[in-house]
């Protein structure tokens, strides 16, 4: 495994652990998973950089936003959304 794919792999998981989580705790918290539901984050490689510019969209729809310089987020979802994250340069 190449340092790119470690890369991708780290960036991946932190994003999704801290994603599923605001969701999921946001969800559980209104007893109903149709509601909708703030998710904020922040968006770092594998060595904990920021990254700039990432768009994060809700699946299947055209709801989404893009990273800011410090790779801060914030979208509004349905409840029981999966959030989808493109990055230039990056391959999942």
């Amino acid at each position: 495994m190449n340092l790119f794919t470690k890369r991708m792999a780290g960036f991946c998981m932190s994003l999704l652990l801290l994603c599923g989580l605001a969701v999921d705790s946001h969800a559980f918290a209104q007893g109903a998973t149709n509601s909708p539901a703030p998710v904020t984050g922040v968006v770092k490689d594998a060595q904990g950089m920021p990254v700039v510019g990432v768009a994060v969209i809700e699946n299947g729809t055209t709801n989404g936003v893009t990273t800011d310089v410090d790779g801060r987020f914030s979208i509004s979802v349905s409840g029981d959304a999966v959030l989808e994250i493109r990055a230039l340069g990056y391959k999942w």
